[in-house]
């Protein structure tokens, strides 16, 4: 149908991008700051933005950026990036509390979306 066709359409060339750019954001600034309340504030953001522009990829969006912090601080254990604090002794489990906020902000987004389109 041709809804879907949009649908699709604008995924791949509006919505993929925009999703990497946040969620590459995310995992810029995570990897340039120790403050972690501000990258987990730009997951939150990150995440309600894009949610309220496509709500209908709120899945993709609370996984792929939720998983930028996990991910740099993984990367930064292993030294394969570097940050500006030292990498822990173990895997950084505790990184996966970035998709609260992220899930925070998917809500705060769909809420949005909800309110603005009513």
């Amino acid at each position: 149908s041709p809804k879907n066709d949009f649908t699709v359409q604008s995924m791949w060339k509006v919505y993929l991008p925009s999703l990497l750019a946040g969620a590459g954001f995310v995992f810029w600034a995570h990897t340039r700051t120790d403050e972690l309340p501000v990258t987990l504030g730009f997951a939150l953001i990150a995440g309600a933005i894009l949610t309220a522009l496509f709500p209908e990829h709120w899945a993709a969006t609370l996984l792929v950026v939720g998983a930028a912090i996990p991910t740099a601080e993984t990367l930064v254990h292993f030294h394969v990036t570097r940050a500006p604090y030292a990498p822990g002794s173990g895997l950084p489990w505790a990184a996966l509390f970035a998709y609260v906020p992220t899930f925070l902000g998917v809500g705060i987004g769909a809420g949005l979306r909800r309110i603005v389109s009513q």
